[in-house]
């Protein structure tokens, strides 16, 4: 028996993260929003990971990235129409979407330290706590990591589900996707190593 559609998009989103890589963490995302939308749920998988598994999966070519925008200059904090990035994938009887990674997602960390240099956010002074900092620089160095939370927000209304295919370790792109989601999945083989990446990973919650 098919589960019924909610009477309104509530769009959950939902992080799928280990330290670890190998650990199926594409593979939980994937299979997990094709189970959804085989009963009717509208799913979007967002692909954080730089090594763009989850959008070469589901049939996303280079040529058919996104040119007016990606989630790189989303990170960034830029002015740009996130739903524009959103496409197709080649589960073409269901309603599953896909936003597709951007290789510069590989170097967000040094982007994100760039963009405060700029802003003048990294002082780099020896002893300078966030408390030295003025209020408008701290705002900022927080306001960061909500950039991503930001520009999904408008898309829970058009989505039952959003999951979001985050990349291994803990970086800029991982702390946005913690931020930004309802809860987190954490995938585990029976291996000592994946276990390890779930304890590191439950340090930042």
């Amino acid at each position: 028996m098919e589960t019924p559609l909610p009477s309104q998009r509530n769009g959950r989103i939902v992080a799928i993260s280990n330290q670890k890589g190998g650990s199926a963490k594409t593979m939980t995302a994937i299979n997990l929003g094709e189970a959804c939308a085989r009963v009717k749920y509208k799913v979007l998988i967002v692909d954080l990971d730089g090594q763009g598994n989850a959008t070469t999966s589901l049939g996303v070519k280079a040529e058919d990235l996104p040119q007016d925008g990606s989630l790189f200059n989303v990170f960034m904090g830029e002015q740009v129409d996130i739903r524009k990035m959103i496409r197709k994938s080649n589960r073409e009887k269901l309603q599953m979407d896909l936003i597709p990674t951007s290789e510069d997602l590989q170097q967000m960390d040094v982007g994100i330290l760039e963009l405060g240099i700029r802003r003048g956010i990294v002082r780099g002074r020896a002893g300078e706590s966030e408390a030295d900092l003025d209020p408008f620089v701290r705002d900022a160095i927080q306001t960061i990591y909500f950039h991503l939370s930001d520009a999904l927000e408008p898309l829970r209304a058009d989505y039952d589900l959003i999951l979001l295919d985050c990349p291994p370790g803990y970086n800029c792109v991982t702390g946005n996707a913690l931020l930004a989601s309802d809860c987190v999945i954490i995938p585990l083989d029976s291996g000592p190593w994946s276990y390890g990446g779930a304890k590191s990973a439950l340090k930042h919650f």
